[in-house]
């Protein structure tokens, strides 16, 4: 397309984007008896209910407590068995499911809007009823977690995920998500945690799909036996650096480096996220971004660079995955994307600016979207208070000074570095 039809379609496309606004997006926040509740209506016969606990990996006791006590939810409570749970959740054509991050437990049921309320209770008297017995540790739930974990630890790019932030930021986000090799947190150690992350001021109710009033109102009426209490404590994130190398037999390789910051991610980060790319957005493509030139030029594509940006709610972590079955072309991919990072230091087109913003509003804003939580909407939930206008407003107020400005800061420490593959031929960061 010439120069001049592409800004003119680009300034027909700001022209309509103001006019449409965001709808269906955001979210009505309210305190419902203490409960922290968000809730939003949109036009589907179906709707998720979650609640979203501040009780992930981060602020764990002891190592996998989380993960048993997130393996734990839908089992027995005081008033249901889990095989009641299960054939009456079936009968209504309801999804129940689970999810862990570093920061949250959170809880989801899928269902016809008409339901609401059967679910409404159900969640509550998981949270506030839950019995949490010896017998289903052994035999049900420390099981399936011991296979998750085998089946996560399975894949070398978590495991190199997983170090690279240990090394970015030790204690707390650099705690292992899931259940280590050997770790049997004790009955007591689960329910206690429960105990403690299971009050009304450590969770938020999140409605979408359903009127929101009535939504409100269920909440309200079945939570409000929860216990009140205070949320669970954590120390702030502290930003590190550090290298960790593990062998694998498997064909893959794979290089990381880690660029942690202390505080929520920037719009400047998520811009520069899309700015460095790596992935293609066009089927069978290469894509046009700086780490698809910069695999390019390295090693023809042999070994492939992309990144990405890792949102928490105080703290942030961008990595540059390069990946290949070569060792040495990793090392020249690498080596390439370091100089693509350098020279964002200097000037940077605006156009550049303007195609990152357009990509970064439509990562984002796609997070809103589904009806069932994932981590990266979960996060983006909690940092803009459940509004992405504001946060749509940053994007657009982004330059090429402050992205700049933001990479010399990242640059200004070393990167953490994580190789898994064929240690040997895979470089060390001071080798780039």
């Amino acid at each position: 397309m010439p120069m001049n039809n592409m800004r003119s379609f680009t300034r027909n496309l700001n022209k309509i984007s103001q006019k449409r606004g965001i709808h269906g997006v955001s979210y009505a926040p309210q305190k419902l008896q203490g409960i922290s509740f968000a809730g939003r209506e949109t036009a589907s016969p179906t709707g998720s209910l979650s609640v979203v606990v501040r009780a992930g990996s981060r602020y764990q006791p002891d190592a996998g407590v989380a993960h048993l006590l997130e393996k734990f939810a839908f089992k027995n409570t005081e008033d249901r068995s889990a095989l009641r749970i299960t054939r009456e959740s079936e009968l209504l054509g309801g999804q129940l499911s689970t999810q862990l991050t570093p920061e949250h437990i959170i809880l989801t049921a899928r269902f016809l809007n008409e339901y609401m309320e059967y679910y409404a209770r159900l969640l509550a008297e998981v949270i506030d009823a839950s019995q949490y017995l010896g017998f289903q540790l052994k035999e049900e739930v420390l099981p399936t977690a011991k296979l998750e974990s085998s089946l996560w630890k399975g894949n070398p790019m978590n495991v190199a995920l997983a170090k690279l932030h240990e090394k970015a930021f030790h204690r707390g986000l650099g705690d292992l998500p899931y259940l280590p090799l050997g770790a049997n947190a004790s009955i007591s150690q689960i329910a206690d945690y429960a105990k403690a992350a299971y009050v009304k001021s450590n969770f938020t109710v999140v409605s979408s799909g359903p009127d929101v009033q009535k939504a409100a109102d269920a909440v309200a009426k079945y939570f409000s036996v929860v216990r009140d209490g205070s949320p669970l404590p954590t120390a702030p994130t502290k930003v590190a650096s550090g290298e960790s190398r593990i062998y694998s037999s498997k064909p893959m390789n794979h290089f990381l480096l880690g660029f942690p910051t202390n505080s929520a991610p920037s719009a400047e980060l998520y811009v520069l996220s899309s700015i460095l790319g790596g992935r293609s957005s066009v089927k069978w493509s290469h894509g046009n971004s700086l780490l698809a030139k910069a695999s390019e030029k390295a090693s023809g594509f042999k070994a492939t660079a992309a990144a990405n940006l890792h949102p928490y709610t105080d703290a942030s972590l961008l990595s540059i995955a390069v990946s290949g079955t070569c060792p040495k072309s990793i090392k020249a991919t690498a080596s390439e994307s370091m100089q693509a990072l350098k020279s964002l230091t200097s000037s940077i087109p605006v156009e550049t600016i303007k195609a990152a913003v357009a990509d970064a509003k439509t990562k984002y804003l796609s997070a809103y979207e589904p009806s069932v939580l994932n981590p990266v909407s979960t996060t983006s939930l909690f940092a803009t208070s459940y509004q992405p206008e504001p946060f749509i407003s940053a994007l657009d107020a982004v330059t090429p000074e402050s992205v700049a400005k933001t990479v010399s800061t990242l640059l200004s420490r070393p990167a953490s570095t994580v190789a898994v593959g064929k240690l040997n031929h895979l470089p060390y960061y001071d080798e780039l």
